[in-house]
């Protein structure tokens, strides 16, 4: 269930969709490295105006692109410390710039604030976040307020529906594999 594009939160009522993040310079005349959150890591310079959090706007000139990075230049940006300075700014596109997500497909803002179920149709929280630390995208589920968020992988095996118009996913939930004494 591939997302199209990651939505900042704090920013979701503008419609601006997280599409990048410079992850470091490259050489010594500014580029950029930037890790791509669109199906084709060229498509982001032609979303534009592609903006910082604070609405700093970034006009980008892709030099090669390959495995979900791509490698640009950016307008006023002409050596290797203007580029350092940059690294880890998210890069943002107006949502109605990008291309409407297909069957089966949906932007990841669109997950946070669904109900979540099990597959007996009980209540088991609500999606939080959609996160990412490298090895493929969890859902963070609140179940009440003041417990600790469950983490779910975002995979087939345990997301078995994802109702956009219903406001609902259902999770089939991994059996807890803690012993209740613990360790032994």
């Amino acid at each position: 269930m591939p997302a199209a594009a990651r939505e900042d939160r704090a920013l979701s009522g503008e419609g601006r969709v997280e599409v990048g993040l410079i992850i470091g310079a490259h050489g010594i005349r500014g580029a950029v490295k930037i890790r791509c959150f669109t199906e084709d890591p060229k498509t982001i310079a032609t979303l534009g105006p592609i903006e910082g959090p604070d609405r700093r706007s970034y006009v980008l000139k892709i030099l090669s692109a390959s495995k979900g990075q791509a490698l640009a230049m950016i307008e006023g940006v002409s050596d290797r410390n203007a580029a350092e300075a940059l690294k880890g700014t998210k890069l943002f596109a107006g949502k109605s710039r990008l291309p409407q997500p297909g069957k089966g497909e949906f932007f990841q803002t669109d997950l946070i604030g669904l109900d979540v179920v099990d597959p007996a149709g009980a209540n088991r929280g609500t999606v939080k976040a959609v996160l990412n630390y490298g090895a493929g995208d969890v859902l963070e589920i609140q179940s009440a307020p003041g417990t600790e968020p469950r983490l779910i992988p975002f995979d087939d095996a345990y997301v078995t529906q994802v109702d956009l118009s219903g406001k609902r996913l259902v999770i089939d939930f991994p059996v807890e594999t803690e012993a209740e004494d613990g360790p032994k």
